[in-house]
């Protein structure tokens, strides 16, 4: 009788069959594994190139459009930029004190290349208004 790898006595092909579905099995697993580490790998490197961010505009305004305010980090038109824009409309028009700034846009989860600025941009932190 032939003897298995592992050293038990087998019958016919039921157990050639086991064997070769299992090495198949290892075999397709390792390979979606590779997938998996380069669709990562790629993910985690695109949100670290900054010309990802390049020509993106973001809008802001408030409540009922008494200040608006395009931002273009590229062009140095950031979030301190607006701040101090900001400051100083409501410096102003004192009527205007209370005002709040909202982000008229929404984040598309699908961009992987935006995820790194979706958690640490000071952009996201100011509330969604649709």
């Amino acid at each position: 009788m032939p003897v298995c790898k592992n050293g038990y006595k087998f019958k016919g092909r039921i157990v050639r069959i086991f064997i070769t579905n299992q090495t198949n099995y290892q075999h397709i697993m390792r390979s979606i594994f590779k997938i998996l580490i380069g669709v990562f790998t790629i993910i985690l490197l695109s949100n670290f190139i900054p010309s990802a961010q390049i020509g993106t505009a973001y809008n802001f305004q408030t409540q009922n459009k008494e200040f608006v305010y395009r931002s273009v980090p590229t062009k140095g038109s950031g979030v301190p930029e607006m701040e101090k824009t900001f400051t100083k409309f409501k410096a102003e028009n004192p009527q205007h004190n209370d005002l709040i700034l909202y982000r008229t846009f929404n984040k598309k989860w699908w961009k992987f290349w935006k995820w790194g600025s979706y958690f640490t941009g000071d952009i996201w932190s100011y509330p969604y208004m649709k």
